[in-house]
């Protein structure tokens, strides 16, 4: 491949990402309109907006979470964890707020609860597998990606993303990965949502 073409793809991705980063401004607004009109919105609402919260936080150095939506998804988690309600949810979205409050251990620590609560949720291991990605332990990443394309071995995207090896800094393979871990979160949001 030559300079030409990296460059074009490069120009696609940073194209790509502009286009995501409305439709996930556009998301965050909707859901955030969604927690303000609910008194008891669910954990798993909250899951979906802190979701788009940490894409646009990996992405956009000034971007500013709102600490009002942080606190009632903790709220919510916590709630539903004394009530012994939907556990494994409530432990992704504690792990997904440690990791937007930067307390990486906490969040890891959050994770494996959430995994240890429900094995099989195949979800729970890719958001597992993003998380150790941005911390920079790409063994861990994959064989979460490979735990989660076990559990569901006719996921396309599961399968792309397992092929990539994870070891090189080439810039072609992070953009692979980026893609394929968007498309991973956009499909799960919209199976939340349908």
């Amino acid at each position: 491949m030559n300079e030409k073409d990296l460059d074009k793809i490069d120009s696609d991705f940073d194209r790509l990402i502009d286009e995501f980063t409305i439709q996930t401004y556009d998301e965050i607004e909707k859901l955030q309109k969604q927690v303000d009109k609910n008194d008891m919105a669910s954990t798993t609402l909250f899951i979906e907006l802190l979701g788009c919260y940490e894409l646009l936080d990996e992405k956009i150095e000034l971007f500013e979470i709102p600490e009002k939506y942080l606190k009632l998804a903790y709220e919510s988690a916590l709630n539903d964890i004394n009530s012994q309600h939907d556990i494994g949810n409530a432990y992704i979205c504690l792990a997904m707020f440690s990791n937007l409050k930067k307390f990486k251990d906490k969040a890891l620590f959050y994770y494996n609860k959430a995994i240890e609560a429900e094995p099989t949720n195949t979800d729970f291991y890719i958001k597992r597998g993003s998380f150790y990605l941005l911390i920079k332990k790409n063994k861990e990443a994959k064989a979460d990606y490979k735990k989660a394309l076990s559990l569901k071995p006719d996921d396309v995207s599961l399968q792309i993303l397992c092929k990539n090896d994870f070891s090189t800094d080439s810039k072609i393979k992070d953009i692979l990965t980026v893609i394929s871990i968007i498309v991973l979160i956009v499909l799960s949001i919209l199976a939340e949502i349908y």
